[in-house]
């Protein structure tokens, strides 16, 4: 059986306009634990997550090879301002500030050691994750119109999701295995269409058949990766 995880990882994946952490539950009070006020400017990643571990008194640990895979680096510069914030939401902002609102990074408090690394490492071991009842919906609303022309996926995946307004999640990794990655060009023009057909059409013409790569709505994200990593774990 999977072993059970902090559910904050996969679901603060959301829409790339908008930021919304969950609560921690009651069983991980280290991350529900204020954080009054922490700042950093400019900072290499590496030391700013050295100044929120001094400044929570908690164990935080950097996978670097998977961060690293999701184009974060130790000297990657971050800004981060927070006041009276749990260390759940400090490290949110934290991540997001280095990578991005491409939510790629994410945490699992496990043992007493907050582990920091990419949501493709993460989730190798995650539970399934109920789908946002919202998210579900937007999903099966119709678009006026959806085009692309030799459109990168990466940045296909990004448009659709800002006009369907959910987010998006790219397992690149299990994608690469299935044969197709941020650079592959797509082409399509669909009309009158909902975002789960647009979404279905997108990945069957850069994949080029239908079901190699896949998508399931996942808590509050839409997530896009290999049918082989999508089927459910036992």
């Amino acid at each position: 059986m999977p072993t059970p995880r902090f559910a904050t990882a996969l679901a603060a994946m959301f829409a790339f306009a908008a930021i919304a952490a969950a609560e921690p539950p009651a069983s991980q009070p280290e991350l529900a634990a204020a954080v009054p006020a922490w700042q950093c400017d400019k900072m290499p990643f590496d030391k700013a997550v050295e100044s929120l571990r001094d400044q929570c008194k908690l164990n935080i640990v950097v996978n670097w090879a998977a961060v690293q895979g999701e184009n974060v680096t130790r000297a990657t510069e971050v800004t981060v301002a927070v006041k009276d914030a749990t260390v759940a939401a400090a490290l949110r902002e934290l991540l997001d500030a280095a990578a991005g609102l491409q939510c790629v990074l994410g945490f699992v408090l496990r043992e007493g050691v907050i582990t920091i690394s990419s949501l493709a490492d993460l989730d190798l071991e995650a539970p399934i994750v109920p789908p946002d009842p919202a998210v579900a919906a937007a999903m099966d609303k119709k678009l006026p119109e959806v085009k692309f022309d030799a459109t990168p996926l990466v940045d296909a995946l990004k448009t659709l999701a800002e006009l369907a307004k959910v987010s998006i999640q790219p397992n690149w990794t299990a994608m690469n295995n299935a044969g197709v990655g941020r650079a592959t060009a797509v082409s399509l023009t669909l009309k009158d269409v909902t975002a789960r057909s647009a979404l279905r059409h997108l990945l069957i013409a850069a994949v080029g058949r239908e079901h190699a790569v896949d998508f399931a709505v996942r808590g509050k994200a839409v997530v896009v990766s290999s049918a082989e990593d999508l089927r459910p774990r036992v």
